[in-house]
């Protein structure tokens, strides 16, 4: 037992009966070490020699087992960080895909090889079946990326807690999965869309989406109280929506360890169908603080939603008191709410019965932020207070899209800038119609021009 430098350091290993390994202490001075040392000699003649109870607990800690520190990482940090969706599709994650296969080892024993052959071996399995789902897949590259970012997380929230002093993910290697850029409708689909649709709840939606740029769990939580909508409002331009509240399906184990930590608020539940039901419909706070705000509605969506809420409140008044009235601006006949996947399906039939481009519904938040950035000149903030994004990127990056006719539009204006050039435009069938018929008739055309001074 002595003293020995590193670096500026002194530090002193010794052995304790009981302990298979050596401890080590570790001072800033020579002086505070040889006293330390004298200490630890004595403590050994006298036979009381016991390590600090500090470095015993940290030697526990590294003798843990991922997978109780990981149930320790859930309780800990994940109620204090994530919400109930998150925290929900994260312990399915733990309990599926990591515990069974290296949830046995000790935290301490975790190394980039080890998990870059985990990361590498996960593709090669079957995913856990849920209910509903009948086909039997594959472990796809989207879950091994979260897998690995659920992993590196954990692993640095090891090292805050002194459970280990480096992330051994931070040397593993997985499979890359590229994300897939969703289709979005062109402006002329989306006009045609809304024209076309029959059914009053979808083409609300349509609207929402597309014009006000809100998700669908905002759009299918949304209360008339919260609508302000009227023919006072439309004329001096003032008509809003106040988005708060937003329709989700919860576990409703995870919701209550959430409502215990004071972290979400359910402020209806609706009465479930099945007995027994792991999960229950709720309208809770929206998706992020950024996401409370007010949404400006056009005169056109404002009128749509007069017209909406006159024919439901007639479909009420035929009911008899059988309609379940939630305050719900969009519901289904008996008055319970529209979910994701009732819309979702509506959506999917009125695509293939009017033979439009398939996309799916969020697709249409892309549609609305692009649009939006273009017709503003490029105003970020503007389409940001309407997105309810928390980051300006995710309005640039991952939401506004890349599309030819606009690229080729700009095509057509650098042309003229640098050359002069100016292209025709091209006319439809019933612009040259048009055409020919102010030809053949001169005197409309002058009054026409008229009419225009």
């Amino acid at each position: 037992m002595k003293v020995s430098q590193h670096g500026t350091k002194h530090r002193i290993v010794y052995r304790v009966p009981g302990y298979d390994k050596p401890f080590k202490e570790t001072f800033d001075s020579i002086e505070e070490a040889n006293v330390r040392l004298a200490e630890l000699e004595l403590d050994k003649k006298t036979g009381v020699l016991s390590p600090p109870i500090l470095l015993v607990r940290n030697r526990d800690k590294r003798n843990t087992k991922f997978s109780d520190f990981l149930d320790l990482y859930v309780r800990d940090y994940g109620l204090s960080k994530w919400k109930d969706s998150y925290l929900t599709t994260t312990k399915h994650r733990i309990e599926h895909y990591i515990k069974p296969f290296i949830g046995q080892l000790r935290i301490r024993d975790l190394d980039s090889g080890v998990l870059t052959h985990f990361y590498s071996s996960l593709p090669t399995m079957y995913a856990v079946q849920l209910d509903g789902h009948k086909e039997k897949k594959k472990i796809g590259l989207s879950v091994v990326e979260k897998v690995h970012c659920i992993i590196h997380s954990a692993l640095e929230q090891a090292i805050k807690w002194g459970y280990v002093t480096t992330n051994a993910d931070n040397g593993a290697t997985f499979p890359k999965y590229k994300n897939k850029v969703r289709e979005i409708w062109s402006r002329e689909e989306a006009i045609s869309a809304i024209e076309t649709c029959a059914d009053s709840n979808l083409k609300i939606a349509l609207y929402l989406a597309i014009i006000c740029t809100m998700r669908i769990g905002e759009i299918n939580g949304l209360q008339w109280e919260y609508v302000n909508v009227s023919e006072e409002t439309i004329a001096d331009d003032s008509s809003c929506i106040f988005d708060v509240h937003e329709l989700k399906r919860c576990n409703k184990a995870d919701l209550k360890l959430l409502e215990e930590r004071g972290r979400v608020n359910v402020y209806l539940q609706f009465p479930e169908l099945k007995e027994n039901c792991s999960t229950c419909l709720v309208l809770t706070d929206v998706k992020t603080d950024s996401s409370v705000r007010r949404v400006y509605v056009p005169e056109t969506v404002a009128r749509a939603l007069l017209e909406h809420r006159k024919k439901q409140q007639e479909h009420i008044e035929s009911c008899h008191g059988l309609y379940n009235d939630y305050g719900l601006v969009l519901a289904q006949d008996n008055g319970r709410p529209l979910e994701t996947r009732i819309i979702d399906k509506r959506l999917k039939q009125f695509i293939s019965k009017n033979g439009y481009e398939t996309v799916v519904f969020h697709s249409f938040r892309a549609l609305s932020t692009t649009d939006k950035l273009q017709l503003s000149g490029g105003d970020i903030k503007a389409v940001q207070g309407d997105t309810g994004h928390a980051s300006p990127k995710m309005v640039t990056e991952q939401y506004s899209r890349i599309r030819d006719i606009d690229r080729r539009r700009l095509a057509g204006l650098m042309d003229q800038a640098y050359f002069g050039r100016k292209k025709v435009p091209q006319t439809t069938p019933d612009e040259d119609a048009a055409l020919s018929m102010l030809r053949e008739n001169p005197e409309v055309l002058k009054l026409l021009l008229a009419m225009r001074k």
